[in-house]
């Protein structure tokens, strides 16, 4: 009988030869088969790699060979041998080795798409606040597939037509601007960004940036991006489209702040009529805007000049006297109220009033003032003045309040009358002499016989002359008001004079009547 046997080794260099740093492979196992495929005899090789299959007749047999569990033949046909047995044949040996097994063959990575907004660190953050007009940034950060042969690849970001694309540009992996590498459009009527590849194969696992500079349009209405409590969020999502399949990014939204209020200035007067010298006061309210970029106040009154201001104070929403919260200045020449806040920014959308306690001056000339009616109305405004700091610069802002008018009339003057003198009669009251006689006495007259002498007659006018009477003209006062006079003071006047001479008339026909007694 014959042996058959030999080693199963680590073939590591491929040679098919067992060198002598190569080692024997244990666990092997080996099978026998005779000329009629009965298997006739089995074995393992042993730690060293060895084998061996005793007292075999002479013959043809099948030598087939499996390796342990993760190894493979360097020489797959030597896992079947067949040999002819007429002698011990201990060369029947297979080398094999450790298969380096490929992976599995796994699925193209998926694209990524990562959507931030710049920050005003620019640092890329999921929201913040812009102004609008006001240029920003988005960043659309994306990582394509990995998959072989890709056919097309575009970044597109739409924008909410609110917003205005300016400038849009791509960026690889470090950095470079590869914007010309691919066709990029801005379309200004959808406002829709896009820029697709001219190679995209090349771009196959690749990190890719897309950065676009925009703003919130000027004039935009943003009621529709106005939530429940009155916040201005504009959302925005970008894509990546590779070879028509669309992956969208996460969601940024910028927070657009509200329009700042208008400051507001309402003047109103205590009275609207009033006599010269008689105190009013004026207030003046202001609710300042509520931009929070406010730094300066000032409340300012410039009255006319025929009205002169008393006193002057500032009080807050609640009421409360803040006078000394700010400067106030009376121009007494100028008739000019002001007072202008410490801190500005502490009032911010808070109320402010004015209080003014004032008068029409009593010798004030109120010409300019008195329309052909004969009526005067002094007309009045108030103003504030609001700086707020626009890019570290404070920018005045001049809001004027509506318009109040308070109306007088003026003092009139009675016009003045000279008494008469004794020496000259008045312009107003004729005098007439009257002539002086002897009063009779109580004494009968004497029996002596009246003499033939007639006595001496007495004319009586027959005709009485009107006394002249000079027409005062009525004193030209300072008043604007027309004066008629007084009516009663003339028909005393002519009275008293028709008495005078009716009284003169009865004394001469009494001393006639007793001349002839």
């Amino acid at each position: 009988t014959y042996t058959i046997g030999d080693t199963v080794w680590n073939d590591v260099d491929k040679d098919n030869v067992v060198d002598e740093t190569e080692k024997g492979i244990p666990n092997a196992k080996v099978e026998v088969k005779d000329s009629t495929g009965k298997v006739v005899a089995t074995a393992t090789t042993d730690a060293d790699g060895k084998y061996s299959v005793t007292k075999l007749p002479k013959g043809e047999y099948t030598v087939t060979f499996t390796p342990p569990t993760g190894y493979t033949p360097v020489d797959k046909a030597k896992l079947t041998q067949t040999i002819t047995l007429d002698k011990d044949n201990l060369d029947v040996d297979l080398g094999l080795i450790v298969p380096v097994v490929p992976p599995a063959p796994k699925d193209p990575t998926k694209t990524v798409v990562d959507k931030s907004v710049l920050d005003a660190n620019e640092k890329e953050v999921d929201a913040t606040e812009v102004k609008k007009a006001t240029d920003y940034k988005y960043r659309v950060n994306t990582t394509i597939t990995d998959k072989k042969d890709i056919k097309s690849l575009e970044i597109q970001d739409d924008l909410e037509d609110v917003l205005e694309a300016k400038t849009a540009k791509v960026l690889d992996k470090d950095g470079k601007d590869i914007t010309a590498e691919g066709t990029l459009t801005i379309d200004k009527e959808k406002e829709i960004i896009s820029w697709k590849a001219k190679e995209p194969a090349k771009y196959a696992g690749q990190k890719l940036v897309l950065e676009v500079v925009a703003q919130v349009k000027k004039d935009a209405d943003l009621s529709k991006y106005t939530d429940k409590d009155g916040n201005i969020v504009i959302p925005n999502t970008a894509n990546v489209i590779v070879d028509g399949t669309t992956t969208p990014s996460d969601k940024v939204d910028v927070t657009v702040p509200k329009d700042p209020s208008k400051t507001v200035i309402k003047k109103t007067v205590s009275d609207s009529t009033l006599e010269l010298g008689q105190p009013y006061n004026y207030t003046v309210e202001t609710t300042i805007t509520d931009d929070k970029n406010v730094k300066e106040v000032t409340l300012i009154d410039d009255l006319e000049d025929v009205l002169e201001a008393k006193t002057a104070k500032v009080f807050d929403k609640d009421g409360k006297d803040i006078t000394a919260e700010g400067i106030l200045t009376i121009d007494e020449e100028k008739e000019i109220i002001t007072w202008k806040a410490k801190d500005g920014s502490k009032y911010v959308g808070q109320k402010l009033t004015l209080a003014i306690d004032t008068f029409i001056k009593e010798d004030a000339d109120l010409s300019k003032y008195t329309s052909e009616d004969g009526k005067v109305v002094i007309p009045n405004t108030a103003k504030t003045i609001v700086g707020i700091d626009k890019d570290g610069k404070v920018v005045e802002e001049e809001i004027e309040s509506n318009k109040v008018d308070v109306t007088t009339t003026p003092k009139v003057e009675e016009p003045t009358t000279e008494e008469p003198t004794s020496e000259e009669p008045t312009s107003e009251e004729p005098t007439t002499e009257a002539p002086t006689t002897e009063e009779p006495t109580s004494e009968e007259p004497t029996t002596e016989a009246p003499t033939t002498e007639r006595p001496e007659s007495v004319v009586v006018p027959t005709t009485t002359e009107t006394p002249s009477v000079e027409k005062i003209e009525k004193p030209k006062t300072q008043s604007i008001l027309p004066h008629t006079g007084s009516k009663s003071l003339d028909f005393l006047l002519y009275a008293g004079a028709a008495i005078s001479l009716f009284g003169a008339v009865g004394y001469f026909v009494y001393r006639k009547k007793i001349s002839e007694e």
